[in-house]
C-alpha cells in the first residue's frame, strides 16, 4: 500500500474534523457556539478553512491543502464562501473533502 502524502493526510484528517462538527462564518466553534481558535482543545466544530489549520502540518502543507481544496470547489465560489453558502451541508463539505484528498494523493501530495 502507497504511504499518504502530507497534503492527502491533512485532508483526511480535515474530513474527519468536519464530520466530528461543521460551521460557518467562524474557523471554529465550542460547545456552546462560542467561535475559538481552530487548534483549540475546546473546538467541536470548524468550517473548511478551520479544519485544516487545525491540523500540525507545517504551515507549506495547510497552504497546499487550503489551495488544493479550493481547486475542488464545484463552482466559482472560494473555499470560504462555498462553506457559507445559504443550505449547505455538512455533508457537501465532506464530499468536498473527499474529492480534494482524492485529487491530492492522484497527483502524490
Amino acid at each position: 500500500m502507497k504511504k499518504l502524502g502530507p497534503v492527502t493526510k491533512l485532508l483526511r484528517e480535515a474530513r474527519a474534523r468536519i464530520r466530528k462538527g461543521w460551521t460557518f462564518a467562524v474557523l471554529a466553534r465550542d460547545a456552546r457556539g462560542i467561535p475559538v481558535k481552530p487548534r483549540s482543545p475546546k473546538a467541536v466544530a470548524w468550517c473548511a478553512l478551520g479544519a485544516i489549520d487545525a491540523g500540525m502540518e507545517p504551515l507549506r502543507v495547510r497552504k497546499e491543502a487550503r489551495q488544493l481544496l479550493g481547486e475542488c470547489v464545484p463552482d466559482l465560489s472560494t473555499t470560504a464562501s462555498y462553506n457559507d453558502g445559504r443550505d449547505r451541508t455538512r455533508f457537501e463539505m465532506t464530499a468536498l473533502f473527499t474529492r480534494a484528498a482524492r485529487v491530492a494523493a492522484r497527483r502524490g501530495l
